[in-house]
């Protein structure tokens, strides 16, 4: 259902209202009233839904956590001794440059390469593209934009 669904219903209630049927204007009140819950519900779950995913590396402790909505990544290490657990960023920048229109959820995907270490990260709304390499050491973490 949409907006426009809704404002269907007011010509209906201006004719309710001349008739003087205050049952059949109090059950349109309930069935829009209920309509309007249920598209609120829905923007709010798509909003809320899938702004991040996790990325299998060939590392069986680390993931990459990707924010689908502005390319931010971060480096999941997980293990089974707790001391040896850690999050950590590889790209904290956020690669929309301020150019979002509505929900971006699922706008930036990983896309592995052959070399276990590097990923492509696709914005896949304007098609830009950036290298993407994670590591252990800080010094070989790190993002750059393919031109």
């Amino acid at each position: 259902m949409s907006l426009c669904t809704l404002f269907m219903c007011l010509p209906i209630l201006g004719h309710a209202q001349i008739k003087g049927g205050q049952n059949l204007l109090d059950s349109i009140h309930i069935e829009v009233k209920d309509i309007a819950q249920q598209l609120a519900k829905q923007y709010v779950d798509g909003v809320l839904s899938n702004t991040y995913k996790l990325y299998k590396t060939e590392n069986i402790y680390t993931f990459l956590r990707l924010n689908t909505s502005n390319g931010k990544i971060d480096q999941v290490q997980w293990n089974l001794d707790h001391d040896k657990e850690f999050i950590t960023v590889l790209n904290d920048v956020d690669l929309t440059y301020g150019i979002s229109i509505g929900n971006n959820n699922g706008r930036f995907e990983l896309y592995p390469t052959e070399n276990m270490f590097q990923f492509l990260l696709l914005d896949k709304n304007f098609g830009s593209m950036w290298h993407v390499q994670w590591g252990l050491d800080s010094e070989k973490r790190w993002i750059v934009p393919i031109n």
